[in-house]
């Protein structure tokens, strides 16, 4: 019998090389990982979308060179880290062997495969949404006070990686009024462990408020724009598809632990997970934003199969193999909708061969269908766009560069730009989409404006308008990148007003997040 400590970290190795290994090297970074790299140049206590904890590890990684691979570390670092937290848990509920294999087959096999190879908050946020259940776990198996203030840390933790951990937050104060729990709000341990956390968050905390909750005004566009698309039946329906592979062991956990004499003692996981897939469905949330729960009904659910099989029968003896083998079989069909291992060509024509072009995975967040997975496409011509606006930039004439600002219409040109630009002797790039509008000088001493934009500027626009002509020096022409056919543009000459209209649109832009 293989001991569960060499499946966990046999598991936890292959999932720490997917990253390295698996991805084709025609991808590059994502849109969202260029903004929080970005971020990391900038170091502070919040940004606009998102909390500080991954732009600490931006930092980290331009120190290790600010290469892919650099970055690519920290999404398969927790991803391992992961893995060994179900083990720890099902080691904690009297799991054996089997019971971590399926707990961390279930995790390895998953939309994780997707999520971890990404340097996005979700797999920080999956990862303290573990710890936090683990420590609950621990709390109630123990009833020692000490596990409430490693609570409080890990979702401080998880506060600093992802807003989202409301939702999780107020799942376990439902908790704590629904089951035994209820005993801790007549002793003080509590309310220090609370205390503990509102210590720890209050940097994020002031930072919001000194900057008029930018999180408040992120959300409503968020709403406005993307959420309004998403719909409380796909929201479900992707509980099921996030983790085809391992249904049913995260069902085999919610049965566990509705009906089982042991699993119930754990009521107190079912309510939180339950409060929480309610509040994201009442507050039109994405189905991903739920993936922080489910390695913990993973943990369960292998504590589960592993009860259930454990007569030494043939049949049970058929179903330990059949199992873990059924879980990887299904992932084989499904695995470059989740991870870019080949070419687009490739996978748009495996795609259309398995029929996965009409499982959804090609809707993008328009809602419109594409060739590739809008993640897979946010991949794609980031550098062709650097090369070609650093070729574009060095045929300006010395003394026209010197008056030129590069500006970018989205965070992730600017983000780009900004992470290939030593390398092509190109200044610092700027933009005003979402933490961009931070580091945009508030006096524009420029006279002309190197413009990235997929049109140009309305002749009505208040600053381009300002303009004497512009030029389209180059385009984007790489296939299947959802850049594919931005501009780069040069803005001539700006008139005697140019410069004090652009400083004061960017002043009121800024006023509205408190900004110098």
């Amino acid at each position: 019998m293989i001991k569960p400590n060499h499946i966990i970290i046999g598991i936890a190795i292959v999932k720490f090389l997917v990253s390295f290994v698996l991805i084709h090297p025609i991808y590059e970074l994502h849109r969202d990982e260029y903004l929080y790299l970005a971020e990391s140049d900038h170091l502070s206590w919040g940004y606009l979308e998102a909390p500080p904890l991954l732009s600490v590890l931006g930092y980290l990684s331009k120190l290790f060179g600010n290469s892919i691979g650099a970055v690519r570390f920290w999404g398969a670092l927790f991803g391992a880290m992961n893995i060994i937290l179900i083990g720890k848990m099902v080691e904690s509920l009297g799991g054996k062997s089997f019971a971590s294999l399926m707990a961390c087959l279930a995790f390895l096999v998953g939309g994780y495969l997707r999520m971890n190879i990404l340097f996005q908050p979700n797999f920080l946020e999956v990862f303290f949404w573990t710890l936090s259940l683990y420590f609950l776990i621990r709390l109630l198996q123990t009833n020692k006070p000490k596990y409430l203030y490693l609570l409080a840390i890990a979702l401080a933790f998880a506060f600093y990686s992802k807003y989202s951990m409301i939702f999780l937050f107020t799942g376990i104060m439902m908790a704590f009024l629904l089951t035994s729990l209820r005993k801790w709000f007549v002793i003080s341990h509590l309310y220090f462990a609370g205390l503990l956390f509102l210590v720890l968050a209050a940097p994020n905390i002031y930072w919001q408020i000194a900057h008029n909750f930018p999180v408040m005004t992120h959300m409503k566009l968020l709403n406005d724009l993307l959420l309004v698309h998403v719909s409380r039946k796909q929201f479900l329906i992707e509980q099921v598809l996030f983790n085809m592979s391992a249904l049913f062991v995260w069902v085999s956990g919610l049965i566990f632990l509705f009906k089982d004499t042991t699993g119930k003692k754990y009521m107190a996981i079912v309510i939180i997970y339950f409060t929480t897939i309610a509040g994201l469905l009442y507050f039109n949330g994405k189905g991903y934003y739920s993936m922080g729960l489910y390695p913990t009904l993973f943990a369960f659910g292998g504590v589960a199969l592993e009860k259930w099989t454990a007569n030494n029968t043939s049949i049970n003896r058929v179903f330990r193999v059949f199992m873990p083998a059924i879980m990887l079989l299904l992932l084989i069909p499904i695995f470059p909708a989740l991870v870019p291992v080949d070419i687009p060509q490739k996978l748009e024509k495996n795609y259309r061969a398995t029929g996965m072009d009409k499982t959804g995975i090609l809707q993008w967040e328009n809602n419109d269908i594409h060739a590739i997975p809008q993640d897979f496409a946010d991949m794609l011509g980031w550098k062709e766009m650097a090369e070609k606006t650093a070729q574009a930039y060095k045929l300006l004439p010395e003394q026209v560069r010197k008056e030129t600002i590069i500006f970018a219409d989205n965070y992730g040109q600017a983000g780009a730009l900004n992470f290939y630009r030593k390398g092509l002797g190109l200044p610092e790039i700027f933009s005003d989409n979402a933490s961009f509008l931070y580091w945009l000088p508030t006096r524009f001493p420029y006279r002309h404006v190197l413009l990235l934009d997929f049109k140009p500027r309305d002749t009505a626009d208040m600053v381009f308008k300002h303009f004497e002509s512009y030029t389209v020096l180059d385009s984007l022409t790489r296939e299947y990148a959802r850049e594919k056919g931005l501009l780069i543009m040069l803005y001539r000459n700006g008139d005697d007003s140019l410069q004090s209209v652009a400083s004061e649109a960017i002043r009121a832009q800024k006023a509205m997040y408190r900004m110098q």
